[in-house]
């Protein structure tokens, strides 16, 4: 069967189930084509008024794209006063994706205040919250390579609580994936991953991680973390850096 979703808001949602039933009765609507339609919530501005797109009168794109990113420069200098390296590149990304997180991570059908400074926030379900966990991760493969360990192979043995909670959650993956897929709604996925990245900072802070006993199970640790998040990100239409 042949697959056509449509994304319109929910007002429109009547609209849309009678164009449905009139295609499907006039026979313009084959047996072997279902269409969905996707609904989803408004946009609203700062003092919780709609924002009407037809007015004319609204911040245009690339304005909003422009201030994410010259915003997220001023949060990656605060974060990283020393490494200037490539920054407008790393601002590009992290101003983006905090725009695309904070639509997807949204339930479709709820209305949300557009804030880039919320949406910016190290301590709350965004991008650049998740964006750290990768970052972090990396800092952590840097210090690997650099230290010459490349035996971690090995069977988990999991003695702390924290990384047992983060165990726990990884295997859920799959079949988060599969509810996101069947449930059209991405907000699934962006809460796994947020979740994931919580409980990550609190592994990477309770567990010592290189230089233990338990080395080489944390390094593994690590890195299914960094493939679920690289992935997660890779299918929401966003990019990791390597670096805040």
């Amino acid at each position: 069967m042949k697959y056509k979703p449509g994304f319109y808001n929910s007002s429109l949602e009547n609209h849309f189930k009678m164009i449905i039933e009139l295609a499907k009765k006039s026979g313009i609507l084959k047996n072997n084509i279902k269409i969905t339609h996707i609904k989803f919530g408004f946009v609203l501005e700062a003092n919780g008024q709609k924002i009407k797109t037809r007015s004319g009168n609204n911040e245009k794109l690339i304005n909003l794209l422009n201030t994410a990113i010259k915003e997220a420069k001023n949060v990656i200098s605060k974060k990283n006063r020393t490494n200037k390296k490539n920054i407008n590149i790393r601002a590009k990304k992290l101003g983006i994706n905090a725009i695309k997180y904070a639509d997807l991570s949204n339930n479709i059908l709820q209305n949300y205040k557009f804030d880039i400074k919320n949406m910016l926030n190290f301590n709350g379900n965004t991008a650049a919250f998740i964006t750290y966990a990768y970052a972090r991760i990396m800092n952590i493969k840097k210090k690997i390579q650099k230290n010459n360990i490349n035996n971690y192979n090995s069977k988990l043995k999991l003695t702390n609580k924290a990384e047992i909670n983060l165990c726990i959650h990884i295997i859920q993956y799959e079949e988060i994936i599969n509810k996101t897929i069947l449930t059209l709604n991405p907000n699934i996925l962006t809460n796994y991953i947020y979740i994931l990245a919580k409980k990550f900072h609190l592994f990477f802070h309770t567990c010592k991680i290189l230089n233990c006993e338990f080395q080489n199970n944390r390094i593994i640790i690590c890195e299914v973390c960094r493939k679920i998040i690289k992935q997660s990100l890779k299918l929401l239409g966003l990019k990791t850096l390597n670096e805040m």
